[in-house]
């Protein structure tokens, strides 16, 4: 959000600072690099960003929630996606989106299972588990394929520490639109 509107945050600023600077009669140049005026845009960005953002969240929080509700699967949150965005996102992004997040969530909520199974007394590990689709599985994932690890240890995958596939935890190029999912092993 930022980078995209800095520009014409700076832009706006100049040209109102150079005109207000014309109407007082003056005849120097609105200097933009001041460290005051870069820290007013810096402020605006920040502040305008933050303010979006936390909308957008509470908003798709919502969408999530009632999706759930309803017991709706990736197509029909597509859908909800498509709707509140608009025209602003294309399919293939509210797919990722839609995907991305139930892959996350519903990972989420075996591990969440398993640490309450286990606190009744099963003993167990996890395994990651790969789509294994040509062309579409990543190759750390493919790589990641059959990984075993302790209940609460984390999975090592490209280089980083998941505890479950589509960990929010993980770089955008590690989780989003993830396949992939895990299974308990129970321990005798």
């Amino acid at each position: 959000f930022i980078e995209s509107f800095k520009k014409s945050v700076q832009d706006a600023v100049l040209d109102i600072g150079q005109r207000e600077i014309t109407n007082l009669g003056l005849s120097f140049v609105f200097d933009l690099s001041r460290p005051t005026v870069v820290a007013a845009i810096r402020q605006i960005l920040e502040t305008v960003s933050n303010k979006t953002n936390e909308t957008t969240w509470n908003d798709l929080v919502s969408l999530f929630q009632q999706a759930e509700e309803n017991g709706e699967g990736i197509p029909a949150i597509q859908e909800r996606l498509s709707q509140y965005f608009g025209d602003r996102k294309s399919d293939y992004q509210t797919e990722r989106i839609a995907r991305t997040t139930m892959t996350a969530s519903s990972n989420a909520g075996e591990q969440e299972a398993w640490n309450q199974a286990e606190e009744n007394g099963i003993q167990m590990d996890k395994e990651w588990i790969s789509a294994l689709q040509a062309g579409r599985t990543r190759q750390a994932h493919w790589e990641a394929h059959g990984q075993r690890v302790g209940l609460h240890e984390a999975f090592e995958v490209d280089g980083e520490s998941l505890m479950h596939p589509g960990d929010p935890n993980g770089s955008p190029g590690n989780i989003i639109n993830c396949l992939c999912g895990m299974i308990a092993i129970v321990k005798e």
